[in-house]
């Protein structure tokens, strides 16, 4: 067929060159989230949260790590282990390349849970704070 042209008639010609992609950027949040703070992620329906799991997860790799130690303190009500369970230990390493560790806290009202995200926050003994709290 007189239409097709080889790979050599189309470097000939100029038409085919090396290929060279632009050079990555780095993830941009918006509304801030990839900065440090404090930020609320809320499921849309109920399934969400593995998502919205990964979401903050990702959000948190931008920050970097402000107090130099690799630790997130994960809190939880009871009623959210006992419906969805715990983010697997393997599962995080995966997410975060392995550096952070978890310690993970439940507590049964949200007013506990609330507590404990300000003190974390305020002794900076963590590098990040994640809390799953009814509303």
């Amino acid at each position: 067929n007189k239409n097709i042209m080889d790979l050599g008639t189309l470097k000939s010609k100029g038409l085919l060159g090396p290929l060279t992609a632009a050079p990555g950027l780095a993830a941009a949040f918006p509304f801030g989230l990839g900065a440090q703070g404090l930020h609320e992620v809320a499921e849309a329906e109920y399934g969400d949260r593995a998502a919205a799991t990964a979401f903050v997860l990702a959000a948190g790799q931008t920050t970097g790590q402000p107090t130099g130690k690799g630790v997130i303190l994960w809190i939880s009500q009871s009623a959210f282990t006992q419906d969805m369970g715990a983010l697997p230990e393997t599962a995080l390493r995966e997410m975060t390349g392995g550096r952070m560790r978890r310690l993970n806290l439940v507590t049964r009202q949200a007013s506990e849970a609330l507590w404990a995200v300000e003190e974390a926050i305020v002794s900076r003994a963590v590098a990040h704070v994640i809390a799953e709290v009814e509303t």
